[in-house]
């Protein structure tokens, strides 16, 4: 594979990443709207044991918040290997 197509690849990479964070946050501020309260205090009390998770949101809040910290690291990688390419 030539550099052009490496280069290619990798931003239809960023793009699939990008655009799966976005629909990730707005998932996280629909949750925050929903139960009034921001994601931030919501993880910090949940992972103390103040939430229980008794239903499905709290879970999937959770899995959401998780998956936005895996995509944004896939992110990162993707455009430092970018970068390296364009070097």
């Amino acid at each position: 594979m030539g550099y052009d197509e490496f280069e290619i690849s990798l931003l239809r990479e960023i793009a699939i990443c990008s655009n799966r964070i976005k629909k990730i946050k707005k998932i996280l501020k629909n949750m925050e709207g929903k139960h009034n309260i921001k994601t931030s205090a919501f993880v910090e009390k949940f992972s103390s044991g103040q939430i229980v998770a008794h239903d499905g949101d709290s879970i999937d809040w959770m899995n959401n918040y998780e998956a936005l910290h895996r995509w944004e690291s896939m992110k990162r990688r993707y455009e430092e290997m970018l970068h390296q390419v364009k070097i």
